[in-house]
């Protein structure tokens, strides 16, 4: 073996190994889905405020689950008066991606935490005196909503399981007269229905 064969074979003795490349999931991947109802309870403008709406997500490993829902107010909650004497309604609605973790799916009852980062739209709408129609008011605004829950999911079937929890929703943008930020925000329960493959 010559002296440039040697020289070669040092070279490649000293070139250094790659290890496995880490990722944040690895190993098979199993996927699943849900989708469901969702009922929320908290307080807007110091009054009980009821907001229904879905999600649904992507399910990875059992643990982690990617993906969106919309919710909006559906009691009437007073806001004053028009200045024709009509009476006023407050408008509110929200929706967004949701981004969540989920600890010991295959237990009975389990752990669940999600956050939700939206856009949402706060306004009013007024009952019209001449006549049985609902009317929206032109004054609205465009509101972003992070809103993180922490609750507890029961396993009912295999497609079915049942999740309450709390929630904290944070709002900012809000830039109307009588609204603030903090009139929209605020703690809340849930409760939600979910239907899928977990």
């Amino acid at each position: 073996m010559n002296k440039a064969a040697i020289i070669i074979l040092l070279a490649l003795a000293t070139v250094p190994s790659f290890g496995q490349e880490r990722t944040l999931i690895s190993g098979p991947v199993v996927h699943g889905g849900f989708g469901g109802p969702h009922l929320m309870l908290g307080r807007i403008k110091g009054e009980t405020a009821v907001l229904t709406g879905g999600w649904g997500g992507w399910l990875i490993n059992h643990t982690l689950m990617v993906g969106g829902g919309g919710y909006g107010l559906v009691n009437d909650l007073a806001a004053g008066q028009t200045e024709t004497g009509e009476d006023r309604y407050l408008n509110f609605g929200y929706g967004g991606m949701i981004l969540g973790f989920i600890l010991g799916s295959d237990r009975l009852v389990h752990v669940t935490a999600h956050t939700l980062f939206g856009l949402g739209d706060v306004g009013y709408r007024h009952h019209r005196l001449t006549e049985e129609s609902w009317e929206e008011d032109t004054i609205h605004d465009v509101i972003f909503v992070i809103q993180p829950t922490l609750g507890v999911e029961l396993n009912v079937t295999r497609f079915f399981r049942i999740a309450a929890g709390g929630s904290y929703r944070h709002v900012a943008g809000t830039d109307m007269v009588d609204i603030t930020d903090g009139d929209l925000g605020g703690f809340g329960a849930e409760l939600t229905l979910k239907f899928g493959k977990f």
